[in-house]
Formats: structure tokens, C-alpha cells, sequence
């Protein structure tokens, strides 16, 4: 049995965060938002794994800047050596569809003491966001057992609970044991894929773990893994602030991007558009099926906004106008739903994504694919539309309905979308949720 550390009753808790991104920047700014609202009434420090000038000295990087660099480096390199196809003679031979970072997940990267060394306490709570190239379940049961500090791992995507990937798709090896893994390529029963999972089946069995589920999706699907069986599992929305998001008007907002002002802006973004799961050829399809039935008038009074780190072709066929933002950071994110009218998530395997909850925060509909937290969030005709997974047809039409909607409609659904977010989203209710748990 592990050690439990008894927990305070009043507040005033030591919390750590762990979480490999940069916190200022794309997903990792979850764990800033945390680390905003617990600080108000607990020791709160964020361990992460990017180098960064941190102002606030509570945000802690276990890599040095030298090191940073090296890493940045080797991704350089190992993207080459992928492209030219080296890494199809190596045993490196990924099928990145399933979004594969770690190939062992038994090796431990940091020591505990080097960890408890940079932040300097020991903590009551630990609560464990991103995990790749930074973590291992041994880190986490070495954490609770040594000095009882309670976990609870909030899930961001499917990686704490498979053997590999951190998206399964079609594949439902996680639910038993892994292995044979479509993601390494592999014939092999006993493949790393099942190596990892046997790995953190067993430490988790072992140690005083909770888990967080971002979506009833995702919380769905870990119910399935023998990883954590037996251990509780909860739904906790992702938190988002509030009012940083209301301060920008739709007309400034797209003054600053760009955007023209008499027309109805359609907003899609993602890290990477290219990235299969998130839906792009599924959006140009829809794309296509629209500027088939509408006129030119109506086309003209449309215009797509396509925020990511990659540029992809945009059909001929689509005669809609649009305009490319690039990679948009954390603030220029929020001017982006604030210029939109509606924003599109056509992602077809994910666990979130963050940008509905974001997009709602703001007031602005969502328009999504029966897919991850778009199932808990939205409500067809009140705060967006629901089109059948994978259904380019069927986004077509949610999005024509979306442009038919006249003054009051698109008002009310504004309101709704608002409402739906201070009832599942802000940062003061979820991590209340979070609290009351401990």
C-alpha cells in the first residue's frame, strides 16, 4: 500500500502542476489558467518541461536553455530523416495518425530529486496535465508512494491510458492489453505498444490516482482501459477565463486580422491543419457541396478565416473567399473568435478540442462534428449545430442553416452560447470542482 499524506482541511495546500508545453503558450496555457485560480488559496507551482525566461518564478522549467535548444534540434532532425524515410529502416517507424511521441514510456526522462530539488516542497496534490517527453508513471507513483502527495491526472488526450498513441481512432487494443499496434506497424503481440501499457497498469493499480476527464468522450473511453480500473474517473470541463475574452468588438477585432466587416466570418483553426483527425479535407468537402447551391451573392456575403501553423491548397471549387491568419498565440486567438460569427470544428478524432469552450466563452456558435467535447457543449438550433461524424454533407447543411439565420436569431444563439459557458467553463467554477475533490 502507499503512503497518504494527510491532507489539510483548511486551505493552504503545497499543489504542484506538471505539465510538459510552455504555459504561456497553445494547450499548455490550461495549466496557467489552474495556476491563476488555485494560487488565490494554495502554494501553487507549475514544473515544466520547456525552457522558457519565465517572469513569474513559480513557473519552473526542468530543462536548461542549452538543453531546450538540443531538443528543438533534434525535432528538426528527426523530421528530415522522417521525410526522406530513414526512419521506415529504424524501429522508430511510426504511423503518425496516431499522434505517437513517446516510443518507451518506461524510461523515466527526470529523477523525483531532480524534480523536488527545482521546485523545493513537497507537494500535497499533484495534478498532472501534459505528459510527453517530460513524465513517466513511474515519476507519479514514486511522487505518491515516497511522500504521499495525492495525483490526479487530468487527461487531455488518450495517451495516459493506451500503450502508444494518444489518438486510437478505429483501434481498441487500449481497452485490453495493446500490443499488435497499428500505430508502431507492428504484427508483434508483445510490441512496445504492449510493453508501455503493462507498465502503467500496473503502477496505476498501485498508487493513490484520480482522473480527469476533459470531455465525456474521453471520459468514455478511459472507463474502457484496464489501465485505470477501479480508480475513479470524473468529468471537469476545461477551464477557461471569462472576461479577458469580452473586451474585444467584432468590428475591431477584424480590423486587426484583416477581415472584411459586411460578411459573415467563418473561423476554423488547429496547430496543424494538416493534421488528419482535425478535419480540414471534411470542411473543404462541406466547402464544396455550399458554393454548389448558393449563388454568387450569397457566396460573396461569406468569408472563411483559417488560423494554423500550415497552409493547405483550397479547392477551386470552394468560391468562397478566405483569408490565411498563420499560427495565432494565446491573444490573438481571443481576437479571432471576437471577429468571428461562428466557429467550425470539424476535428474527427479529438478529445476536445479547447477551441469550442474558447469559442463559447466569447458568444460565438459552434458548428461541429459529433465529436469529443462538442457532445457535452453544444445544442443543435440554441448554441451551434451537431453534423454526423465524418458527414461532410451534413456540416454543408448545418452551415447553411447558420447563414440563414437572421438578426435575433444569431442574438439569441450569442446569449446561449455564453450561458452554456458560465454554466461549464470558467475557470472559477471548474477548478471549484477540482477543489472540492481534494
Amino acid at each position: 500500500m502507499c503512503a497518504k499524506k494527510p491532507i489539510p482541511q483548511k486551505s493552504g495546500l503545497k499543489i504542484l502542476l506538471l505539465s510538459s508545453p510552455n504555459p504561456n503558450k497553445t494547450a499548455g496555457i490550461i495549466a496557467n489558467s489552474l495556476y491563476t485560480e488555485l494560487k488565490k488559496s494554495h502554494t501553487v507551482k507549475i514544473l515544466v518541461n520547456e525552457w522558457d525566461n519565465y517572469s513569474d518564478k513559480n513557473i519552473i522549467p526542468i530543462r536548461s536553455n542549452l538543453q531546450q535548444r538540443f531538443n528543438l534540434l533534434t525535432k528538426k532532425v528527426f523530421f528530415r530523416l522522417k521525410k526522406i524515410g530513414v526512419l521506415g529502416r529504424l524501429k522508430y517507424n511510426f504511423n503518425y495518425q496516431y499522434s505517437v511521441q513517446d516510443y518507451d514510456q518506461t524510461k523515466t526522462i527526470y529523477s523525483n530529486k531532480k524534480m523536488l530539488r527545482k521546485v523545493k516542497f513537497e507537494p500535497d496534490i499533484i495534478i498532472v496535465l501534459f505528459m510527453q517527453n517530460f513524465l513517466s508513471f513511474k515519476n507519479l507513483f514514486e511522487m505518491n508512494n515516497n511522500f504521499g502527495a495525492k495525483i490526479y491526472l487530468y487527461l487531455m488526450d488518450m495517451s495516459p491510458f493506451t500503450g502508444i498513441c494518444h489518438y486510437s481512432w478505429t483501434c481498441d487494443n487500449y481497452k485490453f492489453s495493446c500490443g499488435r499496434c497499428p500505430a508502431l506497424a507492428s504484427d508483434t503481440l508483445e510490441d512496445q505498444s504492449w510493453i508501455n501499457y503493462k507498465f502503467k497498469k500496473d503502477l496505476a493499480q498501485r498508487m493513490n490516482i484520480e482522473v480527469l476527464a476533459c470531455s465525456s468522450y474521453t471520459e468514455s473511453q478511459v472507463r474502457q482501459s484496464e489501465i485505470f480500473k477501479r480508480k475513479e474517473i470524473k468529468l471537469i470541463h476545461l477551464p477557461i477565463e471569462i472576461f479577458p475574452f469580452v473586451e474585444f468588438g467584432m468590428k475591431e477585432s477584424r480590423a486587426r486580422l484583416n477581415l472584411p466587416n459586411n460578411k459573415k466570418v467563418i473561423f476554423f483553426g488547429a496547430n496543424s491543419i494538416l493534421n488528419e483527425r482535425k478535419g480540414f479535407a471534411y470542411l473543404m468537402k462541406s466547402l464544396v457541396f455550399l458554393s454548389s447551391v448558393l449563388s454568387a451573392n450569397e457566396r460573396d456575403n461569406i468569408h472563411l478565416a483559417i488560423a494554423g501553423n500550415s497552409h493547405e491548397e483550397i479547392p477551386d471549387e470552394v468560391k468562397i473567399g478566405y483569408s490565411y491568419l498563420g499560427f495565432l498565440d494565446h491573444e490573438m486567438l481571443k481576437v479571432a473568435f471576437a471577429a468571428a460569427d461562428c466557429f467550425i470544428s470539424p476535428s474527427i478524432d479529438d478529445s476536445g478540442p479547447m477551441m469550442v469552450n474558447q469559442s463559447l466563452v466569447r458568444g460565438t456558435p459552434v458548428i461541429s462534428f459529433e465529436m469529443g467535447v462538442a457532445l457535452d457543449l453544444i445544442v443543435p438550433y440554441r448554441n451551434g449545430y451537431l453534423a454526423k461524424l465524418g458527414d461532410a454533407m451534413d456540416m454543408a447543411k448545418c452551415i447553411l442553416d447558420f447563414i440563414n439565420l437572421n438578426t435575433n436569431q444569431l442574438e439569441q444563439m450569442r446569449n446561449e452560447c455564453k450561458r452554456t459557458a458560465r454554466e461549464f467553463c470558467t475557470i472559477q467554477g471548474q477548478v471549484a470542482k477540482i477543489t472540492n475533490l481534494f
